[in-house]
């Protein structure tokens, strides 16, 4: 019985060693293939890159360190993943209902939270946002009002309300039905700030709103936006694909830290 028992550990110790190498390589070559496309060192990718550099060095170490293998300090390590990866999947299993479950009756506002900009045109992530609330918008006429929320971030030289109210113009929405947000640089100061536009132009204290942003960040907008007093419903649009780890990962800390904001 022993014998079987520490061949499943050599096993066990063999695979997970292993697993730990290569998912550590391909998190520091998505690190590189993001910086190729010219991303800025953000901070997703820095959590991306620490993590790679991380599990190679242990998943090595295991292999090869015999004395590693079979310290303390391992068996801690090897927990210490495991609460993270499952962490990571309970975050995961938020962010997806958050995005997918919505009610979307009796719709008064739709916000359309800013995104990247390239010069006066929306980037491909803010894009989805808008062609996604133009859908909902057409569909559903009695919306009172669409508050464009983005003012102007790190190198950019127009609010990405701006860019967002130029590219609705584009497509038939009428102008009457825009309101233009341009003070926040963040989720919370995108709702914050879309609140007070709404509590001018409206007494009541059921307002429901529809949010419109891609599918990874719903789940914490929706959270932030009931912390605010609304009743909240998400439209969700689809996330680039080679952006997808770096802004789950990101997403994940945002979640954490969300819950402090007051």
């Amino acid at each position: 019985m022993k014998f079987y028992f520490k061949k499943a550990k050599d096993h066990f110790y063999k695979y997970s060693s292993n697993f730990f190498i290569i998912i550590g390589i391909l998190n520091i070559l998505y690190c590189f293939f993001g910086l190729s496309l010219g991303w800025g060192f953000y901070f997703g990718l820095k959590v991306i890159f620490a993590s790679g550099i991380f599990l190679l060095i242990h998943g090595l170490l295991k292999s090869y360190n015999n004395f590693y293998k079979n310290s303390k300090a391992t068996k801690f390590i090897n927990w210490a993943i495991i609460i993270s990866l499952l962490s990571f999947i309970i975050l995961e299993i938020l962010i997806f209902t958050g995005a997918y479950i919505n009610d979307l009756e009796d719709i008064d506002y739709v916000l359309i939270l800013g995104a990247g900009i390239i010069d006066d045109r929306p980037s491909l992530e803010l894009k989805y946002r808008l062609d996604k609330a133009i859908k909902f918008i057409e569909k559903n006429p009695s919306i009172k009002k669409v508050i464009l929320c983005g003012g102007v971030g790190e190198d950019e030289k127009f609010s990405e309300a701006y860019v967002m109210e130029k590219y609705l113009l584009n497509k038939g929405i009428h102008e009457d039905m825009l309101i233009k947000e341009e003070e926040s640089t963040s989720t919370y100061e995108n709702i914050k700030y879309a609140k007070k536009v709404i509590e001018i132009i409206d007494s009541r204290h059921n307002v429901k709103i529809a949010i419109s942003s891609n599918d990874f960040h719903l789940f914490r907008a929706k959270y932030l936006a009931k912390k605010l007093g609304f009743e909240a419903a998400g439209l969700p649009s689809k996330t680039p694909l080679y952006i997808i780890p770096n802004h789950h990962v990101r997403e994940c800390f945002a979640i954490v830290k969300a819950v402090f904001i007051r």
